[in-house]
């Protein structure tokens, strides 16, 4: 999909007039309306317009760009202790039902932080820390000018990897990527729950076809079904999900694949209760874990992680299986991710 077509309009800093790239993020931004505005008047005008999710906001990070993913309290995940959370993009134009950013962000806007320099400032992580920029954005989104960021991004911190993730297809010179230095992760749904919970992000065979392309150019690529969005015993989308993958990706070896269920605050689960009250979300049965979060309940996902663990290790033997901010007792179920993840 053509990534102007999510868009509607780009509304940039007049700070950054002089910025070493701005340039060339105005040469993306032709084919859209562009609005400046100052710090002044900035907030009103971002906030006044319908259709807030396609207007891309171009302007500074006042605050941190590096933040640790690790987690802490009940909640584990080893998988997020060697990464930090590089904010220089917030917000995404999909839709998506389960989002924790629709709470979790004060904007609808998606945002791009053009100051990356400013990072040089800051104390940085090591180097064997990956950084990743998809984590309370979408780090593809934005086609092209996604890249354009990224590339920026490589060249202020040239000592810096970084973790890409994504529910959309790779942008229109995607190659000048380096895949020494970028890995590419792709979160994965079966086509209806797509359809149903997912509007505004890219179809899965745009997503598979992009892994195809980004496996066959050499780069690291993990992929994510996270959250699971079926817990119909007898349901057989997420089996024919990962024999597709298997088929069509035959002899090739996810870096690792996350398993996730569902995490909603109270707050985004009385938001999707009153904002879709029909959706098929809201008639699982729900537990309130230790972390303050919903979840389905044990007697849903754990047989939903226990059939696709044993499917993945016969289409993928020997994967580096994870589950996503899962309490100590769940882990404990599954050695075989416990073992992998060490």
């Amino acid at each position: 999909m053509n990534s102007h077509k999510r868009l509607s309009r780009f509304l940039i800093d007049d700070s950054l007039v002089h910025h070493p790239i701005i340039r060339d993020v105005l040469s993306y931004c032709r084919l859209l309306p562009v609005e400046w505005f100052t710090e002044r008047d900035g907030h009103s005008l971002q906030s006044s317009r319908s259709r807030a999710h396609r207007s891309v906001v171009i302007t500074r990070n006042p605050g941190l760009f590096f933040k640790s993913m690790d987690t802490s309290g009940t909640a584990s995940e080893p998988e997020r202790a060697g990464r930090y959370r590089f904010e220089m993009l917030q917000g995404c134009p999909g839709r998506c039902l389960y989002c924790f950013c629709r709470c979790y962000l004060d904007t609808r806007q998606p945002h791009v932080f053009l100051n990356i320099e400013d990072a040089k400032r800051e104390k940085r992580p090591g180097i064997k820390n990956r950084l990743v920029t998809g984590d309370i954005a979408d780090s593809l989104a934005l086609g092209p000018l996604s890249l354009l960021v990224h590339e920026y991004a490589a060249t202020c911190l040239p000592d810096s990897c970084f973790e890409l993730r994504s529910k959309f297809a790779l942008p229109p010179g995607w190659l000048r990527l380096d895949p020494r230095r970028f890995r590419l992760d792709w979160s994965l749904s079966p086509r209806q729950a797509i359809r149903s919970f997912e509007p505004g992000t890219d179809p899965l065979d745009s997503r598979l076809d992009s892994i195809a392309k980004a496996v066959q150019a050499g780069f690291p690529v993990g992929l994510r079904l996270d959250p699971i969005q079926s817990y119909i015993s007898d349901d057989p989308s997420y089996c024919d999900l990962v024999r597709e993958i298997g088929t069509r990706m035959r002899g090739w070896t996810p870096e690792a694949i996350v398993l996730g269920a569902y995490k909603l605050t109270p707050e985004l689960r009385r938001l999707i209760l009153k904002s879709s009250p029909s959706s098929e979300i809201n008639k699982l049965e729900w537990t309130l874990c230790e972390d303050a979060k919903y979840r389905p309940s044990r007697a849903l996902r754990i047989p939903t992680y226990r059939k696709l663990i044993d499917l993945i290790d016969s289409s993928f033997p020997g994967v580096q299986i994870q589950l996503s901010m899962e309490p100590e007792w769940v882990w404990s179920l599954f050695p075989r991710c416990r073992q992998e993840s060490d």
